[in-house]
């Protein structure tokens, strides 16, 4: 029997270069895309199928693209050089659509449902990889007819480019333009709307539970500030990131240290995270709050121990603060909650713990979660409700967009939201904004029963253990419920003296 079980080897942190010859960088991108076709296609051509010839032999495929082209997303934006910013956007682009064409093989769709007769999964580990590649074959269109697959491939090119005008010009059309070519997405794929589609790996489900979710929150009246200890309206930035993690870290029980790995430039900061008791690599963690292209926390290499590769995690966070004045960077209230959320949601993602990096990349709504968890422990206030609501309103705005709004819905939202906010809808349109709802909701509920002792080991360690650790091998409810010894109570922000 093929044992999927959780990693006890101890996996060194990835070598990432930061600085290479350019004409060099591009060659070997170019190698690893055509040693990822070269692996598909002989996965397409197997006789046999089964977990071990097509399940593992796709996640080690896709895991060796991945590592080899995960500096790209950064050295495209931040690399100082003009041709290796060129080179790095041309191996992501390259790696996306060789990704996009060769998981829409309608051989691998069919080899991987054979897999799934009889009782072909053992443990749940091996059903979680095998269901998650189903839904990756599926969302690449593997599974429709000849046309409607190119159909899909126009429409997702015709997505790009609009995203990409967007970058460069962003306005109200193209707002629009974006989410009428994102619903005609969705309707290719057979979901209604593209919020159905966004929202059916989530906890969430389906856009009629985020909608509740969302008009119960705004009919809350006007917002008090949950935290009891009052802060000052601005804070130096200067110490800050190290005072989070040392809360983040010591809840967790890791340690982070100053590394002496390069960054990508000199304003980066590197550090090594550490199990703190045994001392084992558990990743790497670059913060620039000079980014040219400031993303918050991303979660670049997951840690990987397959048996053809072993790394630890690699895990960036990227912000951009006005240069400082006399005294140094001040920042806000709101700003110090988000940079705890994104300091959090990093370190968080570094920890899951199971062989293979497809289920190594923490979902969504548990690394949400966890940055607002963290951004709740972190000893400083904030206005928990006032930033619940701000979400809401802009999920709200989302959500109508994503079920197919018509063009003066487009107008309304764009005018209605901040520049900033307008990015995020057209950027990353995983409706993200109903996310951060659902996991405010979520880590207020863990807060309120962490009472007087918030970052006590034990407790911290069991959520590491026990929703961390897991990564995507277990449904998020099934996690906090058996954290939490019952399910989360979303109610728990406007009820905090329940039991």
């Amino acid at each position: 029997m093929l044992l999927l079980s959780l990693l006890i080897a101890v996996a060194e942190p990835p070598a990432l270069d930061w600085h290479p010859e350019p004409t060099a960088y591009a060659a070997a991108c170019g190698d690893a895309v055509t040693r990822y076709r070269g692996s598909l296609e002989a996965i397409a051509r197997t006789q046999s199928p089964s977990l071990a010839s097509i399940v593992l032999p796709l996640e080690r495929a896709q895991a060796d693209l991945d590592d080899a082209t995960a500096t790209a997303p950064i050295l495209e934006h931040e690399a100082a050089a003009p041709d290796l910013r060129e080179a790095a956007r041309t191996c992501r682009e390259s790696a996306r659509t060789a990704d996009e064409t060769a998981l829409a093989d309608p051989r691998l769709f069919h080899l991987l449902q054979r897999v799934f007769h009889g009782r072909w999964a053992r443990t749940p580990i091996e059903r979680s990889l095998g269901l998650r590649w189903r839904s990756l074959l599926v969302a690449s269109g593997g599974a429709l007819a000849p046309q409607a697959r190119r159909a899909l491939l126009v429409r997702r090119a015709e997505l790009d480019a609009i995203e990409a005008d967007y970058a460069e010009h962003p306005d109200e059309m193209l707002f629009a333009r974006a989410a009428a070519a994102r619903d005609r997405l969705a309707h290719l794929l057979g979901y209604e709307s593209w919020a159905e589609r966004a929202l059916a790996p989530t906890s969430l489900r389906t856009p009629a539970a985020a909608e509740k979710l969302v008009e119960r929150i705004l009919a809350e009246p006007t917002a008090q500030p949950h935290s009891l200890d009052p802060a000052p309206e601005a804070l130096p930035l200067a110490g800050l990131p190290d005072d989070i993690l040392a809360v983040d870290a010591a809840f967790l029980g890791l340690r982070v240290t100053h590394s002496d790995l390069a960054g990508w430039s000199p304003s980066v900061r590197v550090f090594d995270v550490n199990d703190a008791a045994s001392g084992d690599p558990i990743g790497t963690l670059a913060l620039d709050f000079d980014a040219d292209d400031p993303r918050g926390a991303q979660l670049l290499v997951p840690r990987r121990d397959d048996g053809t590769g072993t790394h630890a995690a690699y895990a960036v966070v990227r912000m951009r603060y006005p240069a400082p004045r006399r005294g140094g960077t001040m920042l806000a209230r709101a700003q110090v909650a988000a940079l705890a959320d994104e300091l959090g949601t990093a370190l968080a993602s570094l920890v899951p713990d199971t062989a293979y990096e497809r289920l190594n990349d923490v979902s969504p709504d548990v690394s949400r979660i966890t940055g607002a968890l963290f951004a709740d422990l972190f000893p400083r206030a904030r206005d928990e409700r006032a930033e619940l609501a701000s979400d809401a309103h802009v999920a709200s705005l989302d959500l109508r967009l994503a079920q197919g709004g018509s063009g003066a819905d487009a107008r309304m939202a764009w005018r209605a939201l901040a520049p900033a906010q307008r990015a995020v809808l057209v950027r990353d349109a995983g409706l993200v904004s109903a996310r951060n709802v659902l996991a405010r909701l979520y880590a207020a509920d863990i807060a309120a029963d962490l009472g007087a002792e918030p970052i006590a080991q034990e407790v911290g360690r069991r959520y590491r253990r026990l929703v961390l650790e897991p990564g995507g091998a277990l449904p998020v409810l099934d996690e906090l419920t058996r954290f939490l010894g019952r399910p989360p109570d979303l109610e728990r922000l406007y009820t905090p003296d329940a039991p």
